[in-house]
């Protein structure tokens, strides 16, 4: 019965597949005709980009207001209910919408080569890729790798559902609303792990692992600050003890390119509010930094954004 099933969707999504739509870029953009303009974040409504003189994007966003959104036509923040503003929708999603009328596939995020089918009254099917194209983009299998979905990605499909934190199995996001969470949807199971397929903490789902596992210079390996004890003789004879404390020089990097998917602090021994996300298609290239907003600070060793209190690390100056 499952396997007359998977055959059934299988059939069904190579009709589908066929005729979907272009994606429009997650990506802010800018030119000479925008200079000092307010521009749309794609990912976010809740803040904006500014274009800046040399026509490249800011390396940081402007929030909007309390309870206002950015506004794509009118180029400023205005309240919820006057906002028009479309957010990116990403080919690639991790989780089945809440509801559906039609047949979607959404991406392992722990295997790019199998995928999940998402039927209306079914649960989730687990299908792999054929051996000539064992790589799947968010959308069908190819036989490109470089197109794998970032398992990075935070994307709500839905309102009122949640979603795992793939830097950690312990936390959730809860989505409010349809489209890219940030830290004040983030939250933390009160026992065992999130399941993503069920889409609630659970102390029987396993922990996955962490999509930022792997990665070079991600945490350091070097305490931050050491001490060295030396002994003094004093001309009673006597001996007294003093301690020298030596703080590590700040490892921190002015630009990054991208080797690998993932997210990377800006700072390896340092609490710093920047950091720099690498999606597939920025592999060989030089990215911008990211910022945490709210005044929070990224946690080098869990790539977190946090408060300063909860970060192990000194401020970067």
């Amino acid at each position: 019965e499952m396997a007359l099933l998977v055959s059934c969707l299988l059939l069904f999504l190579a009709v589908v597949v066929r005729v979907e739509a272009p994606l429009t870029s997650c990506t802010p953009t800018c030119d000479s005709s925008l200079i000092g303009e307010n521009i749309t974040n794609p990912t976010n409504c809740r803040n904006y980009y500014i274009c800046l003189a040399d026509g490249e994007v800011s390396d940081f966003t402007v929030e909007c207001p309390k309870d206002e959104l950015f506004d794509d036509n009118l180029k400023t923040c205005v309240t919820e209910a006057q906002a028009v503003c479309a957010l990116c929708d990403p080919p690639c999603k991790f989780s089945c919408p809440a509801t559906t009328d039609v047949v979607v596939t959404v991406a392992d995020r722990y295997n790019c080569s199998s995928y999940y089918i998402c039927a209306p009254n079914h649960e989730p099917v687990l299908v792999s890729c054929s051996e000539d194209t064992p790589y799947f983009n968010g959308i069908e299998c190819t036989a490109n790798a470089s197109e794998c979905c970032d398992s990075c990605l935070t994307y709500c499909p839905d309102a009122n559902i949640e979603i795992p934190d793939p830097t950690n199995c312990t936390n959730f996001y809860f989505c409010d609303v349809k489209g890219y969470p940030d830290e004040s949807n983030l939250y933390h199971c009160d026992v065992g792990n999130f399941d993503e397929i069920e889409g609630v903490c659970s102390t029987d789902a396993p922990c996955g692992p962490s999509c930022t596992d792997g990665g070079a210079n991600r945490t350091t390996t070097t305490p931050p600050i050491t001490t060295k004890t030396t002994t003094s003789t004093t001309t009673t004879t006597s001996t007294t003890t003093s301690t020298i404390t030596t703080i590590e020089p700040p490892n921190c990097r002015e630009s990054f390119t991208c080797y690998e998917v993932g997210y990377f602090p800006k700072c390896t021994n340092r609490c710093d509010s920047h950091y720099y996300v690498c999606t597939s298609a920025d592999i060989g290239n030089e990215v911008p930094t990211t910022m945490c907003i709210n005044n929070k600070v990224i946690d080098p060793d869990r790539i977190l954004c946090v408060i300063l209190s909860q970060c192990p690390y000194p401020l970067h100056e």
